[in-house]
């Protein structure tokens, strides 16, 4: 298994939550723990998340942003005076904020998205309550909710939402779909209102909902650009979608596919991974469980490689190739990538679908396709629950082993 520093990490403890920091040195003006916030609108609409900024014996900065046991470490921290920039490791995205008396006050980029994407961002130092709450914690929330998004819509879609509380009455959990899940999630319940937040670069989600009759009638909010409705009530029982059922396909044709590689050079697939069983990821860097999966891939790249099977990865960004060298070589080299990537288009199912016609119809980034040593497709995997969704990810990378084995060079 690669050790790399860039990886997510699961913390051993939380304490950097509620430990006492001394008031911050003159000469170091962001060490220590923000309580950050995305204002989302206008209003009172927030987005809370903690940013820990970190400074080594060179003098050197670091950060991580923490959400539930999640930590993603940014060694990519510049200081100019009184101003801070941090770039993601990952995403195409990044914090430009400055300090006055303790405050960071700036913006979240995501340079991803069209049209200067950008959402107001600040920060207090010292601060260790996520959410604030009208009523004290309580702890009767956890368990399994049947959740529709959209439940008043012509598309509405069902997913789950986990809930599980800890010991001081804090609450983490995620809602998984048919493509993916929501990640880490932590925030708390008063016994009337729920209120959860993520952020890790790419996504930037929050959950507010209040409690009616054991049924949370709620608002979702995605960055600036998106919200909608929510219904959740208890359903212990309540199954999504297999899968790796969701997506049929054609196992008796040879599997062809002919597309540049990031590097502008052509790659052939019948060509150049000849009598070999091949894994290909279709996926996004913009996509948060994209890269899960994508770290997955890469910490287990030698045991893959060992069965005989190689790995292939095709992006679907939101940029052309030609503006997106810099961000998708970086991300390789944060990741550690050794397999080839090849760039397959503009950010759409509808043009996956196009580049992949073996399969019904691509319905999630990513999406995961088995072929054997002569190219015939085994299986196909769509989305991807990441390690924010405990068993369920365990479940899935026990599926993915099997997968793996049924396509390998015995």
């Amino acid at each position: 298994m690669k050790s790399n520093k860039y990886l997510i990490i699961l913390a051993s403890v939380l304490s950097l939550l509620t430990c006492k920091q001394e008031e911050k040195a003159t000469e170091d003006l962001f060490s220590g723990l923000w309580r950050s916030q995305l204002h989302l609108d206008t209003s009172s609409t927030n987005l809370p998340f903690f940013l820990q900024v970190m400074r080594d014996d060179s003098g050197s900065y670091m950060a991580a942003v923490m959400n539930g046991d999640e930590r993603i470490f940014h060694d990519e921290v510049d200081v100019m005076g009184d101003s801070i920039f941090i770039k993601s490791p990952f995403f195409n995205s990044e914090i430009r904020a400055g300090i006055t008396q303790n405050e960071l006050h700036g913006f979240w980029f995501d340079h991803s998205r069209s049209g200067n994407y950008k959402i107001p961002f600040s920060a207090k130092y010292n601060l260790t309550n996520r959410f604030s709450f009208d009523a004290p914690l309580t702890s009767s929330l956890g368990g399994k909710w049947k959740t529709v998004f959209g439940p008043n819509t012509d598309y509405p879609d069902t997913a789950i939402a986990e809930f599980e509380h800890l010991e001081n009455s804090e609450l983490h959990g995620t809602f998984l779909t048919t493509t993916g899940d929501y990640r880490f999630l932590e925030g708390g319940y008063d016994g009337k209102t729920l209120k959860l937040s993520t952020f890790d670069g790419s996504h930037a989600f929050l959950f507010i909902a209040e409690n009616k009759d054991d049924t949370l009638h709620g608002t979702f909010y995605s960055g600036n650009h998106w919200k909608q409705n929510f219904i959740s009530w208890r359903d212990e029982e309540y199954k999504l979608p297999d899968a790796c059922e969701a997506l049929q396909f054609d196992s008796s044709a040879t599997f062809s596919l002919s597309l540049p590689t990031i590097e502008g050079e052509t790659f052939e697939l019948g060509a150049q991974l000849k009598n070999k069983p091949v894994i290909i990821q279709i996926m996004g860097t913009w996509c948060p469980n994209c890269l899960d999966e994508s770290i997955f891939l890469t910490r287990n790249q030698e045991r893959i490689n060992s069965k005989g099977v190689e790995l292939l990865t095709v992006v679907f960004e939101r940029q052309e190739l030609n503006e997106l060298s810099e961000h998708l070589e970086k991300y390789r080299k944060n990741l550690e990538v050794e397999h080839p990537y090849l760039y397959g288009g503009k950010a759409s199912k509808r043009l996956a679908s196009e580049v992949f016609p073996q399969v019904s119809g691509i319905q999630s980034f990513p999406t995961t396709i088995f072929l054997s040593a002569d190219h015939k497709i085994k299986a196909v995997h769509s989305g991807y629950s990441g390690p924010g969704t405990g068993i369920h990810f365990d479940v899935q990378s026990d599926r993915f082993w099997r997968n793996v084995e049924a396509i390998a060079i015995q």
